[in-house]
């Protein structure tokens, strides 16, 4: 396999044939892993990382299927934390989460509201769960209201909603 820094290159370069561009998404690399950070949360990081994933080589234990040491290359992806924080400053943003806070906060523990195609359940005073109605499986499982509440935003941004 390639040194990391000339399958980061690959990737920049397949992205760019796909019509991506550096504003968008940024693909970094170390000694054994690919790093991308998706920069436009219109974009959707499971796309992306399907992409990614074609570069990953992860050698396996044939009988226990532990990751054997060495020569292995993972290939991470995320959305940049940066370009996240900004989205959580837009108006729509944060009606949509005083919309769920007013909707969730008179409920008890156990019980959830719709937005669209997502379920928010409150678990804890502190704690929720994000039931994705369309799939019928939990998307997100323990986690505060602001993580909640991008997860239904950037959906709605990428028209999933």
């Amino acid at each position: 396999m390639n040194a990391p820094k000339q399958v980061a290159q690959t990737l920049r370069t397949k992205f760019k044939q796909l019509g991506y561009n550096s504003k968008q998404i940024s693909v970094t690399s170390d000694y054994n892993s690919i790093n991308i950070r998706v920069k436009d949360q219109s974009l959707d990081a499971e796309v992306i990382e399907k992409i990614g994933q074609q570069f990953e080589r992860i050698k396996r234990c044939e009988a226990t299927g532990e990751i054997l040491s060495g020569a292995n290359f993972f290939v991470f992806t995320s959305y940049d934390f940066q370009s996240e924080r900004k989205m959580t400053e837009e108006p729509a943003y944060k009606v949509l989460l005083l919309e769920i806070t007013e909707a969730l906060n008179p409920l008890e523990c156990g019980y959830g509201y719709e937005f669209g195609r997502y379920t928010v359940s409150k678990e804890r005073p502190w704690s929720y769960h994000l039931w994705d109605n369309k799939e019928g499986r939990w998307q997100l499982n323990g986690v505060s209201l602001g993580c909640a509440t991008t997860y239904i935003y950037r959906a709605r941004l990428q028209g999933k909603d």
